[in-house]
């Protein structure tokens, strides 16, 4: 059992295998799921593909259509299972990357925007090129049998601690400049606690389906009007509150009728957004950062059924587990210190 336990450690030591591993998995899933989504739209002359960046930049007959949607299915299929057993698992990590960013981006292009895959994604690319991603892997046995182990060791700690930061920058810009939009367009206005009320009060269950669409953004006004949103942007946002629970709705309606809490809320959102830094400080701010982060995403997954999955599971990944159970290991000697101190008095 101990032993287990130790190769546990080993792969927990190792954030850049279980990325590799768990990433690829739950991306194979999702950008199935949405390449299905494409192809089962029907009369979908209302929903003209606009161009997303990613999109804009291809060739159109790299565009997922009838013809090759064949290929994007068994593309990702194939790429995900060498990624995962590290066979030519560096290719398989770029392939699978890349077909989730163009299934995604088409899926933009349609109208439905989903932040699921923003940052797995990306991750996933980036894991592509690091040294440590393959640190368990068959092709690393291959090389290894062929050319003998002095030409082909595990990465040393420091690298991996360096790919490793790399992976953890990736995450704190990317929260980092959600913070940053906040305070640019909302301003103080973002931080008193009125727009994330109104988020948390949406009423979209109290209409049947159909009947109801909310839009936020402007519904006139000249091109100049946009262009702080840069080329390729949006002039709407559709959005709502996902969880059904009356109970939860009565919570919901409570917390946004209090401005003071969704205050307070939106300005430790904001902070934590934008302190995301802390984490290349010591180990045990970064764990208390990815715990925070870990918080607010079940915190709105309670509230508003958005539980943003991939990222809570990236952030566990991340947690220095080293410094977690050398912690544990200290707190038991002291423990077991104080008992021994406690039994020698009851002796004495």
């Amino acid at each position: 059992m101990s032993s287990i336990f130790k190769q546990l450690q080993k792969f927990l030591y190792n954030p850049l295998f279980t990325l590799r591993v768990i990433l690829s998995l739950l991306i194979c899933k999702n950008s199935l799921e949405q390449l299905n989504f494409l192809m089962g739209i029907k009369n979908n002359e209302p929903y003209a593909l606009s161009y997303t960046w990613i999109t804009n930049i291809l060739p159109k007959q790299w565009l997922v259509n009838g013809d090759n949607f064949e290929v994007y299915y068994y593309l990702i299929i194939v790429s995900t299972a060498l990624a995962v057993i590290g066979l030519l698992g560096r290719l398989g990590l770029f392939l699978l990357a890349s077909s989730c960013i163009i299934v995604n981006g088409m899926v933009e292009g349609i109208g439905a925007f989903d932040h699921t895959l923003s940052l797995p994604s990306q991750m996933l690319l980036l894991l592509a090129f690091l040294p440590g991603t393959m640190a368990f892997s068959i092709d690393r046995l291959i090389f290894s049998s062929i050319f003998g182990k002095t030409y082909f060791k595990l990465p040393k700690r420091k690298l991996i601690k360096q790919s490793t930061n790399l992976i953890l920058l990736l995450l704190v810009v990317t929260y980092f400049t959600a913070g940053v939009s906040k305070i640019r367009y909302g301003g103080a206005q973002w931080l008193d606690g009125s727009t994330l009320g109104f988020y948390i009060q949406d009423h979209t269950f109290d209409y049947e389906e159909g009947k109801k669409q909310i839009l936020l953004g402007r519904s006139h006004g000249s091109q100049d009007d946009f262009e702080w949103k840069g080329k390729y942007n949006l002039y709407a946002h559709t959005y709502g509150n996902y969880n059904g629970s009356p109970r939860m709705r009565a919570v919901n309606s409570w917390l946004g009728s209090h401005k003071y809490v969704m205050s307070l809320i939106s300005i430790l959102t904001v902070l934590l957004e934008l302190s995301g830094f802390i984490v290349f400080i010591n180990p045990r701010l970064r764990n208390l950062y990815l715990v925070s982060i870990i918080g607010m995403h079940s915190l709105i997954g309670l509230t508003m059924g958005l539980g943003f999955t991939f990222y809570r599971i990236i952030c566990v990944l991340l947690i220095d587990w080293k410094i977690v159970f050398h912690d544990i290991k200290v707190t038991r000697r002291r423990m077991a210190l104080k008992r021994l101190k406690v039994a020698h008095r009851l002796a004495g």
